[in-house]
C-alpha cells in the first residue's frame, strides 16, 4: 500500500505503525522549522545590526582620526 507521502507500507502492519511514522514525520518537520526559524531571526538581527552601524560609520572615523593619540 502506498500513502499519500510517497511511503510504501506493508498490508499485514497495523494502522500503529503507519501512526507512528507519521508521528515522527511531524516531529522531523517541527524540529526542521525550528531551525529554520532561529536562522531567519539570526539574520534579520544581523541585518539590523548592520544597518544601524554602517550610518554612524563615517562619523566614528573622522573622531577617531582627529582624536585618537594611540598612532593606528
Amino acid at each position: 500500500m502506498k500513502t499519500r507521502s510517497g511511503k510504501t507500507l506493508d498490508e499485514s502492519n497495523d494502522d500503529k505503525q503507519e501512526t507512528l511514522s507519521s508521528s515522527d514525520n511531524t516531529y522531523e518537520e517541527k524540529r526542521m522549522n525550528k531551525v529554520y526559524y532561529t536562522i531567519f531571526i539570526s539574520l534579520i538581527l544581523d541585518l539590523l545590526a548592520f544597518t544601524v552601524i554602517l550610518p554612524l560609520l563615517p562619523s566614528l572615523l573622522d573622531y577617531y582620526s582627529q582624536n585618537d593619540n594611540s598612532g593606528l
